[in-house]
């Protein structure tokens, strides 16, 4: 996500500058028109309105944006840290359309390469179990890990308690269920993280090649709706005087 962030901090950049700079011009030339033409402020498209307020706003109100959005990203951050707020920011960004697949295939990744690394060097699988979870990235996996704990620790399986979570798919279960019929436990979390590391390169060049376009449609958006908005009544006027 660095590229397009960078973008998007860069496109964010040039609408303040744009806005703050560029729209106040053509708002003093539509100043100096309503002074000649009385009534023509009140002629105005809406998307000029708009523009003008909202540069207005940003030149005048700039304290304003700037102490909302540093508290904003306060708040945020210090909310994401708590422990309610990290459960609750790790089930959201599984739900997000296209990025949550990959989101959930990155820990699941991390988890059974932590898993079949600790099982193969020995360490007591209650150990392992509770260590994977917390190195998975995602407290979803780590909350159903404390699962997996308590049925092993009473006796049971891994392979149940995985079941009933919806954050591992059926393949998951199935193969580590196979391992520990077999006794290759390690080497069936071995086959799921290599299969889910494929999975995420394949899914982020993927991503990565859809979120380009996305970018140039937004920033192109941004920029057409400002320049529409200050070249409509410039239209309108000439055709007037036509």
């Amino acid at each position: 996500m660095t590229y397009p962030a960078v973008v998007i901090a860069l496109a964010g950049v040039v609408m303040i500058v744009v806005v703050a700079v560029i729209v106040p011009v053509f708002a003093n030339i539509f100043k100096e028109l309503a002074a000649d033409q009385p009534g023509l402020s009140d002629q105005l498209p809406t998307m000029t309105r708009m523009t003008v307020a909202f540069s207005h706003f940003t030149t005048h109100n700039w304290y304003i944006e700037i102490a909302l959005t540093i508290g904003g990203l306060y708040g945020f951050f210090r909310w994401k840290k708590t422990e309610h707020g990290r459960h609750q920011w790790d089930r959201f960004k599984l739900r997000i359309p296209r990025i949550g697949d990959v989101v959930r295939k990155v820990g699941l990744a991390r988890w059974s390469r932590t898993f079949s690394g600790m099982i193969s060097s020995g360490v007591p699988i209650l150990q392992a179990i509770e260590i994977s979870g917390e190195t998975a990235g995602n407290t979803v996996i780590a909350d159903a890990m404390d699962d997996v704990y308590a049925s092993v620790k009473r006796g049971g399986t891994i392979a149940e308690p995985i079941s009933r979570h919806e954050v591992f798919p059926p393949m998951v279960e199935h193969m580590v269920s196979v391992g520990e019929e077999s006794g290759q436990l390690e080497t069936m979390l071995g086959k799921i993280a290599e299969f889910y590391e494929s999975e995420v390169d394949a899914k982020i060049k993927a991503l990565t090649a859809l979120i380009e376009p996305l970018m140039i449609i937004l920033v192109g958006s941004i920029v057409g709706f400002i320049v529409i908005s200050m070249y409509l009544p410039i239209f309108s006027l000439y055709n007037n005087t036509r």
